[in-house]
């Protein structure tokens, strides 16, 4: 891959790759996806990722210190197959108790 990376200033550690030191804490709502070729007809349901994107105080991923930490808030994404021959996205913020409470405090 020719993908940019981010510097690592310990020694022995391998750099990280740039496409996983951002992410956007932007909630997503019914997002056609754009395909390249075609769909099995018979593909259905939903799959379910989970993955950090920084912090109310971080403002998101990455770290204003360039640290490879993949820990924070948590978002929920999910892609949709009930339509046949789409792919539907929709995005959402983990909100425990505690994210509102830090809210408020800010």
């Amino acid at each position: 891959m020719s993908e940019p990376t981010q510097s690592n200033t310990k020694a022995g550690c391998p750099p990280v790759p740039q496409s996983i030191m951002t992410a956007s804490r932007d909630e997503l709502d019914n997002i056609q996806l754009e395909i390249e070729g075609e769909l099995p007809e018979d593909l259905q349901g939903h799959v379910f990722i989970v993955a950090p994107v920084g912090s109310v105080a971080s403002g998101g991923l990455p770290h204003p210190d360039g640290n490879s930490w993949l820990n924070g808030d948590g978002m929920i994404y999910r892609l949709d197959f009930n339509r046949q021959g789409e792919v539907r996205l929709k995005s959402r913020l983990v909100k425990p108790p505690c994210y509102t409470i830090f809210l408020k405090m800010c």
